[in-house]
């Protein structure tokens, strides 16, 4: 038994323990959570809330005009004409009007829509349907074709604008969702997720597509390409084929930039170069001339006349490795960072320059070239191939040289104003495999520059033509490189 002293020792401590062990009790019953809805909920829940935010800003077109297929020449899909040529009616594309569906989105609440410049070209008529089932004639404001975006106004106020995302802070196994009306099902919804950045899809395009795996079909072409907070990252553009997951939209940061333009100024302005270019990956044959150890860079294969680029220092064949501090891969990562610039900006160009004269093995050259960005033509010219006689001419090139005029020769950029022109290009010979033509300036041969033909008869006992010789070219003012190679000795 406990004495006094003990009993109040031990309720002194005892009593306060169990009124704090009830306590707990108490309080681990009372604040206890309620039940969290399963991951699966919760992103049915985001999937339901982003559409929501969504669908009020997509619009829904009737397009008015006779069938036609841009995407042909392309060697795509386009989501608006997804047969191939041999299983359409023959002639009908030609003769009979269509009344196509396409999507697009509200950009502003003042009425100006974006759609894709393919689902609106050429339209006798363009008929806006709204979510809420209004419906307005529209007015083509313009577009810019290489990117597909065209603008559209309709006469309507205090419209559900949509929220454009920034697409440079996406990253692949994103959530991307499709809203538009394919097969003229109108509002549909449709999930993936992002399986590509930075596309290169069209050739001489600036876009770099987003890829995605969301179900994209005809009536889509238009429509909003969104991430899971309702925000709109791209305009879905182009199929490869139908039901293969592979669906490609026009990043909205260039969607901003074209619609932007054309809202303020009535069309796009465009600043460019004037060159002609290609990937080191693509021309690993030049890489191996030239002994560079590169992967990555672009090379200058042409430099237009008349342009920013034959103002400057840059030359054919050097190699761009960067643009304003950007490292490129492709070309598209070029004109990309060109046309985030404005006519009369400068853009510096990181470049490698190597030596065209094997013989001497130099070391290649690392300079900035600074150019002055002009406004693009519309159409720049195209070059013509003029065939050659059929002969076969006794020069390791199969090629036959003249001197020059001294105008031709000054408008080459020739040393001393003289140059040897090339008057005859053999079919099946080293300057027709390596694209020289009839006409053009010979500036510089493995870095050498010819006033005579003795100067270049002199030259070819320094040369070994079956190992390849770098010549330097111009051709109405434009500048251009080709690398000669022969099993004929001099």
């Amino acid at each position: 038994m406990l004495d006094g002293e003990s009993m109040i020792f031990f309720w002194f401590f005892a009593l306060p323990l169990a009124a704090s062990l009830s306590c707990s009790s108490l309080s681990a019953q009372t604040l206890t959570p309620p039940p969290q809805p399963s991951i699966a909920k919760q992103l049915e829940n985001d999937f339901v809330a982003a559409f929501e935010k969504i669908a009020p800003t997509v619009v829904i077109l009737d397009v008015d005009r006779p069938s036609s297929s841009i995407f042909e020449s392309l060697g795509l899909e386009d989501p608006e004409n997804p047969l191939p040529p041999q299983h359409k009616n023959p002639g009908t594309e030609r003769r009979l009007p269509a009344a196509d569906t396409g999507s697009g989105f509200i950009y502003r609440a003042d009425g100006y829509i974006v759609t894709n410049f393919h689902v609106v070209e050429k339209a006798s008529a363009v008929s806006v349907l709204l979510k809420d089932g209004r419906r307005f004639k529209a007015t083509l404001l313009g577009g810019d074709q290489q990117a597909d975006i065209a603008i559209l106004k309709i006469e309507a106020t205090n419209l559900p604008a949509a929220t454009l995302g920034d697409p440079s802070r996406l990253k692949v196994g994103q959530w991307t969702l499709a809203v538009g009306a394919p097969f003229a099902l109108e509002y549909s919804y449709s999930v993936g997720w992002l399986s590509g950045t930075k596309r290169s899809i069209v050739q001489d395009q600036y876009v770099q597509y987003l890829q995605t795996t969301a179900p994209i079909n005809p009536g889509n072409s238009g429509g909003p390409l969104c991430n899971i907070d309702g925000e709109i990252i791209g305009v879905n553009t182009l199929i490869r084929d139908i039901g293969r997951g592979l669906g490609f939209a026009v990043p909205s940061d260039l969607v901003r930039d074209v619609a932007d333009q054309i809202i303020s100024a009535g069309s796009i302005t465009r600043p460019w170069l004037g060159i002609r270019i290609s990937s080191v990956r693509q021309r690993q044959d030049l890489v191996e001339f030239f002994g560079l150890d590169l992967s990555r860079g672009i090379i200058v294969e042409r430099i237009e006349p008349g342009t920013p680029a034959l103002s400057s220092t840059l030359r054919p064949g050097d190699v761009i490795l960067s643009a304003d501090g950007v490292s490129l891969d492709t070309t598209t990562d070029l004109q990309s960072e060109i046309i985030k610039k404005k006519v009369g900006d400068k853009i510096s160009l990181d470049i490698l320059r190597p030596s065209h004269d094997k013989k001497t093995a130099r070391t290649p050259q690392k300079m900035t070239v600074q150019v002055t960005l002009e406004k693009r033509p519309p159409h720049p010219g195209q070059v013509i191939e003029v065939p050659s006689p059929k002969d076969t001419l006794q020069d390791p090139f199969g090629w036959q040289l003249s001197p020059a005029s001294e105008a031709d020769a000054k408008k080459a950029g020739a040393k001393n104003n003289k140059a040897l022109q090339v008057s005859r290009v053999s079919p099946g010979g080293a300057a027709h495999a390596a694209g020289v033509r009839e006409g053009d300036i010979l500036v510089e041969l493995a870095g050498r520059s010819l006033a005579s033909e003795k100067d270049y008869k002199a030259l070819l006992t320094d040369l070994d033509p079956a190992t390849g010789v770098f010549a330097s070219l111009s051709s109405g003012g434009a500048r251009s490189y080709a690398i000669l190679k022969s099993v004929i000795q001099p």
